[in-house]
């Protein structure tokens, strides 16, 4: 069993899986443990609480030394007397963190165009402004990379990343692939999207680094997870980092999703210099969602096209700033992209695949199956339907499953409010191709298309792009303006560059800070913002003036604090020409002090 060593001088952070290097896993096969009922966090005062962890037959699976922690999984019945050792400062539960994006991928644009500017490119301002040569690199914490992509570079110098116990150039769910394409999709090659900070574009200041958190299902991982893939982030010289994920808890049960060492750790990576943005959450209430409302990290609320507040998105205290986050194309691994057609009576209708439907096509006659609460019953002389389904109430995966209950061999799902319907039946154990329209074109089909033949095709595509909506896709957003304003900008620390996307951020809608935080971000004033702040001068040697008007603690704001040198006040003159103490007098009104004490002749003020 590998010992924790000395405390200090050991870069390692807790996570899931298993890290090369200083970043290694404990698991020592001969230990005889009790089967574990949970996986903890244990915050330790000093190295003997280890000794106290494996009598109580611990199975460590992550090294924190940093932040003096581990993660292990205990008996539950350990964990109590644990707490009470004086060696351990607390034991927390290591809680889960899940991507927020809302859908699995799905394109669908007819005709393949050359090149695609994302609509949220122009709204943050990112076309206006060109990558500095200041090297700025962007941690992206998720599900991994694909190289296969045309649109993503391939290029080692410009993106990098760290092994966990599984590649990071590996990305099986597609989430992280669509992040990366977000933030730095290739400008100019004629294919696909374009990325805010097109990586080699302009100075080519801005660089990815990749830590993969999430496994092939892309479902959750661990907050030691998390936090140690924030400090491999650190490790590789990242100055931002991107996590479009999280957990969400209602504001009175907040202490329920809160991490002692979780937020430790992104305190001290914020105080190292590190800006670390996460997604607000979609759960479409006031939850907070963590790590995003921690004080050290930008939560980042989602819009859409119009700049309209995202239905989906959380508004709380928390939010910071907003980005697109509905309907954003980027990039996805090869393979990952769906092509989808829907017909009625031989007239096609635009549709969007659920995100998890099966593959395949469905034939059959129209059916009305109102909110598909219940089971599908069809057309009374059998023949073969595809059911239409109105969105509330229920999951979409248990209206298909309704549907598949009658019979049905396909389902339509069509929204209840303005809009596409890019949503998902993952998980559900659907069986039948399932697809969403508008509202609109749902309410026709109820009209006058019901009992018509129906067919819904869903085919693999070679086009390897796809719509995503979810704060998870506004997150990147921010991650790639504030590494784009920061790539010109040197002198400029974490704190200036927040401040500078604050300042300038253009407040949407009715203003409500719970919902938009401070406002839209924007690139191109947010860059003059931060451009106008005075050149930070940590040190002058020799001081040249105490208040020379110089950023000295390079804290961005000009201050008494910025002078490292004190001047001596001048002398005051308090006794207006009358003689000091010691001097030879006659009398007391002589003296500052009135005091003339001594033999006649011999006299001193006194």
């Amino acid at each position: 069993m590998l010992t924790l060593g000395k405390w200090m001088g050991i870069v390692s952070i807790v996570a899931m899986f298993a890290v090369s290097c200083s970043h290694q896993v404990d698991v020592d096969s001969q230990t005889k443990a009790v089967a574990p009922v949970k996986r903890y966090i244990v915050s330790m005062k000093t190295p003997a609480a280890e000794n106290a962890l494996m009598a109580a037959n611990a199975q460590i699976v992550r090294r924190l030394p940093e932040l003096h922690a581990v993660a292990a999984y205990l008996p539950e019945q350990a964990v109590l007397a644990l707490s009470k050792n004086p060696n351990i400062e607390y034991i927390e539960e290591d809680l889960k963190v899940v991507p927020l994006a809302l859908n699995l991928p799905y394109a669908d644009l007819g005709t393949r165009p050359g090149e695609i500017l994302p609509y949220g490119i122009q709204m943050v301002q990112a076309d206006q402004v060109t990558q500095g040569s200041n090297p700025i690199k962007v941690c992206i914490i998720d599900s991994g990379y694909n190289f296969g992509n045309e649109d993503l570079s391939n290029d080692l110098s410009q993106v990098n990343g760290s092994d966990t116990n599984i590649p990071w150039d590996v990305d099986n769910s597609g989430h992280g692939t669509h992040v990366a394409g977000t933030i730095s999709a290739l400008a100019g090659n004629g294919k696909g999207v374009v990325g805010v900070a097109p990586l080699g574009s302009g100075g080519a200041g801005v660089s990815l680094h990749i830590v993969r958190v999430f496994g092939d299902d892309g479902n959750w991982a661990y907050s030691s997870d998390l936090i140690d893939a924030a400090y491999l982030c650190r490790d590789a010289g990242a100055k931002v980092i991107s996590m479009s994920l999280g957990r969400s808890c209602p504001p009175k049960l907040a202490k329920r999703c809160i991490s002692k060492t979780e937020e430790k750790g992104f305190k001290a990576l914020y105080e190292q210099g590190i800006l670390s943005i996460a997604a607000a959450s979609n759960d479409g209430n006031s939850d907070l969602s963590y790590p995003a409302s921690y004080t050290s990290v930008i939560s980042v609320a989602a819009i859409d096209k119009n700049g309209d507040h995202a239905g989906f998105s959380n508004t709380n205290e928390y939010v910071e700033l907003s980005a697109p986050g509905v309907e954003v194309l980027s990039t996805i691994p090869i393979g990952h992209g769906l092509d989808t057609t829907l017909t009625i009576d031989g007239a096609s209708v635009d549709a969007l695949p659920m995100g998890g439907s099966p593959i395949g096509v469905g034939t059959g006659v129209l059916a009305d199956c109102g909110d598909g609460q219940s089971t599908c019953e069809g057309p009374a002389n059998g023949d073969p339907f595809v059911c239409l389904i109105q969105r509330g109430t229920i999951t979409f995966a248990d209206k298909v499953l309704a549907c598949e209950e009658g019979g049905g061999v396909a389902a339509i799902i069509y929204n209840n409010v303005d809009g596409n319907l890019a949503g998902t039946v993952e998980g559900g154990g659907t069986l039948i191709p399932s697809i969403g329209i508008t509202k609109a074109d749902g309410l026709a089909l109820i009209d006058d298309s019901i009992g018509l033949d129906t067919t819904i095709t869903i085919v693999k595509s070679d086009w390897d792009y796809a719509f995503f909506n979810g704060t998870s896709m506004a997150t990147p957003h921010v991650a790639s303006v504030a590494a784009l304003i920061w790539s010109n900008v040197p002198s400029a620390t974490n704190v200036t560059v927040r401040e500078a996307l604050q300042t300038t951020a253009v407040m949407l809608g009715d203003g409500d800070m719970l919902k938009f935080g401070h406002g839209l971000i924007q690139a191109k004033d947010a860059l003059e913002e931060l451009q106008s702040i005075p050149t930070c001068t940590p040190t002058e040697n020799p001081e040249t003036s105490c208040s020379d008007g110089i950023d000295n603690d390079c804290d961005g704001t000009i201050d008494s604090a910025d002078s490292d040198c004190v001047e001596e006040p001048p002398p005051v003159d308090e006794c207006d020409g009358l003689l000091p103490v010691g001097a030879s007098c006659t009398t007391g009104t002589e003296c500052c002090s009135d005091k003339c004490v001594g033999k006649p002749g011999a006299k001193t003020c006194k």
